[in-house]
């Protein structure tokens, strides 16, 4: 009995995915041979072909209890699909319908199930396959969106592997498939959340890649959608992200806002994302001179978490106790945070044990265990990596505006032609008049017509005006890049150029390009001794007229590494180099350079080369 389901099914779905075919086909023939005479009986069928388009059914009632475990048990729904037996069920996985709707769904119950994509190479084929479909029946919702659903998770699969731009292009492409082909009152819960979480996740791969700004964008879309199905946790934690974002970008009372908004949102006092928010608020707090607000927030939220989940918090607090020259405290969250952590936080907790070991000079210390962890971050040289993403956000916005003007284009056109037929029919109702009062009329018809003309002529030269001010600005913009290019390379004066000379400068120099012409990555880059830093640091004050004293007499608030790094920035070195010269993790570079652009009032749109040469 099940055999004979099985072969009804199948035999079933070659009919009617063969229909179209005979429908096309049938037509081709009578168009060859009878064009003229059976032209509306053509059309007919070809409506008839299109609305078998619309009602086109890709899912497979075999699968109807997984998809319905998916959100509520998604384990079990894994389970279910691991005990399906393909050599059992042949007949039925030579049906690419369910052969990738089964791929699909596994994909996304592993997703869900905590666990890594076991079907990669499946996914990718699925996705191929309904991308073939969509280009048939793309205006069929249910094509489109499995279509988006096999981008997103063959997106998810691309991320474990740590292809971030191919996973950046298929979420996009998911997105895109989602705003274009669903008006709003097709989107029911599934398919709003679906949308809200393609925001997210591409909001978390920009902000991996330090593009805050472009992240936010997302994350505020997540939120919104989010809130409007009422999804707490989720929207939760999107407002969380959107405080960080604001943080990262240094837009401190927007980011106070968000945090202080999750907060006050969560049901739970001590829920997860509201936890967060308040780790944010400490931070802010603490780069705010707020250091005894900032320890007892950070130390609270150590209390009231479980061993599992207070590293992060451990590791805040030593950031904070190290900062404040602290050491002894700072040791302590430091190996705290060592020992509750995950692999990721030991690393860099395993690094700032030992910078506060070599700081307390302890020689006679047994380091041995966490000098075994001690290593600098593995990062990729990700630089092509976010050139091309950023390029694809581009992309993505530019058809996002180019669809508007379009839609608002269409939308003037189609209000014009009413105004003209409705102008038109009056006209036509009042002929009856003189022959003298119905040219009256038709020169008055004229008139508005050339007014309406003259109208949108006037709004053309508008548009070409605020275009043609574009273009001034990215040619100034252009030409003031260029200048600072310029001014970088050639240097501002001749004791600057001895500086670039000077043996140590030279050395460093003759690193990078090194590293460069052997294609090598930065982690290869030797670190700086103390020797050497102090050369670099003697060179500045030697040739650059004792250009580091009268920073520390101008900025008093500086420190020794803050000249380590606006010494290496003068050479015109990538700032990304900065933690391998100096041995240090990324975090705490960017934290230093941050501080130093406050110290020094630097705007955050300007480059940190050009304003030390300022100061020269």
């Amino acid at each position: 009995m099940h055999r004979l389901f099985s072969l009804i099914y199948y035999a079933n779905n070659i009919f009617l995915r063969q229909k179209s075919f005979y429908i096309l086909a049938f037509v081709i023939m009578f168009n060859y041979c009878m064009k003229k005479i059976f032209f509306f009986f053509v059309v007919i069928l070809l409506l008839s072909s299109c609305n078998d388009d619309k009602n086109h059914d890709i899912y497979s009632p075999y699968f109807f209890e997984i998809r319905s475990l998916m959100t509520s048990d998604p384990r079990e729904a894994l389970n279910k699909i691991m005990e399906i037996d393909e050599s059992e069920d042949s007949l039925r996985f030579k049906d690419p319908y369910f052969k990738n709707e089964f791929n699909i769904l596994y994909a996304e119950a592993s997703f869900k199930s905590s666990r890594k994509q076991p079907n990669k190479a499946e996914v990718a084929e699925a996705t191929a396959f309904y991308d073939s479909l969509f280009n048939i029946y793309e205006n069929d919702l249910n094509v489109s969106f499995q279509t988006a659903r096999a981008h997103y998770y063959k997106a998810v699969g691309e991320t474990e592997v740590d292809n971030i731009v191919e996973s950046c292009e298929d979420y996009l492409t998911s997105l895109k498939i989602m705003k274009h082909k669903f008006k709003r009152k097709n989107l029911d819960y599934e398919k709003n959340r679906f949308i809200a979480l393609i925001y997210t996740r591409l909001g978390t791969l920009y902000s991996d890649e330090y593009y805050f700004d472009i992240a936010l964008d997302y994350y505020h879309n997540s939120y919104l959608f989010f809130k409007y199905i009422k999804d707490t946790t989720s929207y939760l934690y999107s407002s969380a992200r959107i405080g960080k974002s604001y943080q990262s970008i240094n837009e401190i009372e927007n980011a106070k806002f968000w945090y202080k908004n999750t907060i006050s949102e969560a049901s739970e006092k001590n829920h997860v994302y509201s936890d967060y928010a308040k780790r944010g608020l400490a931070q802010i707090c603490f780069d705010g001179g707020e250091t005894d607000t900032s320890v007892n927030i950070i130390k609270e939220l150590i209390n009231m978490s479980d061993d599992n989940d207070k590293y992060a918090y451990e590791y805040t607090m030593a950031e904070m106790y190290l900062d404040l020259c602290q050491y002894d405290s700072a040791l302590f969250y430091a190996k705290e945070s060592f020992l509750h952590g995950n692999k990721s936080t030991k690393l860099i907790s395993a690094n700032m044990i030992y910078e506060i070991y070599k700081s307390l000079a302890e020689a006679d210390m047994d380091e041995s265990d966490f000098m075994n962890n001690k290593k600098h971050p593995a990062n990729r040289d990700n630089t092509d990596i976010k050139i091309q993403i950023a390029s694809l956000y581009d992309e993505y916005k530019s058809d996002e505006d180019k669809n508007a003007r379009y839609l608002t284009a269409i939308v003037a056109i189609v209000i014009a032609l009413l105004v003209i037929t409705f102008s038109f029919i009056r006209t036509m109702n009042v002929t009856k008049k003189s022959h003298q009062e119905t040219l009256d009329k038709k020169d008055e018809i004229i008139k508005n017509n050339e007014w309406r003309i003259s109208l949108i002529e006037g709004k053309i030269r508008s548009s070409n005006e605020e275009l043609r001010q574009k273009e001034e600005i990215i040619k100034k913009q252009k030409s003031e890049i260029d200048d600072i290019k310029s001014r970088i390379n050639s240097g501002n004066s001749a004791d600057l150029e001895k500086y670039y000379n000077s043996d140590i400068c030279i050395e460093v120099i003759r690193r990078v390009q090194e590293l460069n012409n052997k294609n090598l990555k930065a982690t290869e880059l030797e670190p700086l001794s103390n020797n050497e830093l102090i050369l670099v640091l003697q060179s500045a004050n030697l040739y650059l007229d004792n250009y580091i004293n009268r920073l520390g007499n101008k900025y008093p608030d500086l420190k020794k590494d803050d000249f380590y790094c606006i010494c290496l920035l003068l050479l015109n070195i990538d700032k990304s180099y900065l933690q391998y010269f100096l041995g240090k993790n990324q975090s705490s570079i960017w934290r230093r350079l941050d501080k130093i652009r406050k110290i020094m009032n630097i705007d955050i749109n300007e480059s940190f080369t050009i304003n030390f040469i300022k100061e020269i």
